[in-house]
């Protein structure tokens, strides 16, 4: 404090404010001295309750151990009880979780409160307002209840005072202090729960609790820069499409699913213009989920009229190609008119329940949960195969997708039927020539599945199938060319390397302009070749 002449001044300050319209202020401040004149209290013999209130018993607990640290801190302080008392009474607000405790001295309160924070309530009143047992503010409304407020508050009864608050009550406090009036002073705040309640951005969507909306069920964010086209999506174990999905011992993202993230992006990125044609589709490497969550990014590159599309994850400076494709918007349409149902049953004479073509499934490890069990009635001859597939409940809505994973599936689960059934051996989607979208998916469906002639009786390990998606009219909905199965063996490393013959079909791919050179190059450096 400055000292003038030998006088102690108080400190002061001067605060200017001059407005561009002529407006001018000032204010001189100058700092509280407490008044010596102050009554004093003998504050090792008189009681006074100490009350403390907070929004739950995890917050009010938290309370009372800032408390406890507070006390331990300020052992050498000069700290009144009756100053903290009258603080806690008239200067903060009553929540609905409350204690109250009548002590002498600071050790005492400290006492308490430690006990308090172990669970050990002796000597506390505690109580909860929302608590309909008891309802103390019944007894104590109207003017019998303030005279029998004002009578325990004359009597100093804090005991009784201190159980009727913890109750619910309400009490004038400052009616304590006629006499003399302690002063506020500084203890520690309430302890807040640590709970986010800003807007998130949708970069952040993927982290939060749900509550951000979606741009798509298979697409979060948009992730895009100067430099790339990109959406981003956090696949979770708990969603329908992954925790029904199970190949062997593993949690597996279901090949179809590529096929709606990449429309979904495609139409995303230009102004919801509609995609019609998904082609030269490659599952490179099929994502397990062996933890709870995984991130992964649809990339999207601009190539002549079609859209080069890439599915992969990050890690680090390592980059994992999922799947390839190429997207087409509002090309023409071919006319593919309506497939007689009636005429293709009558040809396929051997007929499945779908529980049996399920249990067929498992024997070839796959387990289906439940919201991927679409085929409900299935009929088959050597080369061909109708299925009558319809939306399993607890799967997403139909209006929600253009493809719905669980139809989508569904279609590529009548090609399996249509194979031997080997046991030992599972077919798992590997390449798709060309996706066809007419109209979107409906909730009741016909899957009509053919065999190529050349694949027709080949036991290569690879098998080539024609698909057409019709509603239940059989009106043609989607179709899909040269979708390749390729098998492997369960329970037997595989390798991911490419085959001669694989290299061989890219090449004659290349010269027939159908892939880019870059693209096979690509795949190559990232899965080598096997049996060179």
């Amino acid at each position: 404090k400055p000292v003038v002449g030998g006088t102690t001044y108080p400190r002061r300050a001067g605060i200017s404010s001059f407005g561009a319209g002529g407006a001018n202020a000032h204010v001189i401040l100058e700092e509280y001295e407490q008044s010596e004149t102050r009554v004093e209290v003998k504050e090792q013999e008189e009681p006074h309750i100490i009350v403390l209130s907070a929004r739950d018993e995890e917050r009010l607990k938290e309370y009372a151990g800032r408390f406890v640290e507070f006390l331990e801190r300020n052992t050498n302080a000069v700290i009144r009880l009756s100053d903290m008392a009258y603080t806690l009474q008239c200067c903060r607000e009553s929540m609905d979780q409350r204690m109250a405790l009548v002590v002498s001295n600071l050790a005492e309160l400290k006492s308490k409160l430690s006990g308090y924070c172990a669970d050990n309530t002796d000597g506390i009143n505690t109580g909860n307002t929302k608590n309909p047992e008891g309802k103390i503010d019944r007894l104590i409304k109207g003017k019998a209840g303030k005279e029998l407020i004002s009578s325990i508050i004359s009597d100093r009864d804090l005991e009784t005072l201190g159980q009727i608050w913890a109750a619910g009550a309400e009490i004038d406090w400052k009616a304590l202090y006629e006499n003399h009036r302690p002063k506020r002073i500084s203890l520690p705040v309430y302890p807040f729960a640590k709970e986010r309640c800003w807007l998130e951005s949708p970069g952040d969507a993927q982290y939060s609790s749900g509550n951000m909306p979606k741009l798509h069920p298979l697409i979060d964010s948009n992730q895009s820069t100067l430099y790339e086209e990109c959406f981003k999506k956090l696949l979770n174990k708990e969603e329908f499409y992954l925790r029904d999905h199970v190949i062997g011992e593993n949690i597996v993202l279901p090949g179809v699913a590529y096929l709606e993230m990449a429309r979904a992006a495609g139409e995303l990125a230009k102004n919801n213009e509609k995609v019609t044609r998904i082609k030269d589709v490659v599952w490179a490497k099929a994502v397990k989920m062996e933890e709870k969550q995984k991130e992964i990014y649809i990339s999207l590159y601009p190539n002549g009229e079609m859209v080069d599309v890439e599915i992969s994850s990050v890690q680090g400076d390592n980059r994992t190609v999922y799947a390839q494709c190429r997207i087409g918007y509002n090309e023409t349409q071919s006319s593919l008119g309506v497939i007689d149902i009636e005429a293709v049953k009558k040809r396929c004479t051997d007929t499945k329940q779908g529980e049996e073509c399920y249990q067929l499934f498992e024997g070839m490890g796959f387990r289906y949960g439940s919201t991927f069990r679409a085929i409900d009635k299935l009929y088959r001859n050597q080369t061909e195969a109708l299925s009558y597939i319809r939306l399993p409940e607890g799967s997403e809505g139909i209006e929600e997708y253009t493809l719905h994973p669980s139809l989508m599936d569904g279609a590529l689960q009548t090609t399996i039927v249509l194979m031997s059934g080997v046991q030992g051996v599972q077919y798992v989607p590997y390449a798709l020539g060309e996706l066809e979208i007419l109209k979107p998916l409906t909730e009741e469906c016909y899957v009509y599945a053919q065999t190529e002639e050349s694949h027709s009786n080949s036991d290569t390990g690879v098998k080539k199938f024609n698909i057409v998606i019709t509603d239940i009219a059989g009106q043609v909905l989607v179709s899909i060319k040269d979708l390749t199965l390729k098998a492997f063996l369960r329970n037997q490393e595989t390798s991911d390397r490419l085959d001669k013959s694989e290299v061989l079909n890219l090449l004659y791919k290349l010269y027939n302009g159908e892939v880019d050179a870059v693209k096979i190059e690509d795949l190559i450096g990232k899965r080598g070749i096997k049996n060179e």
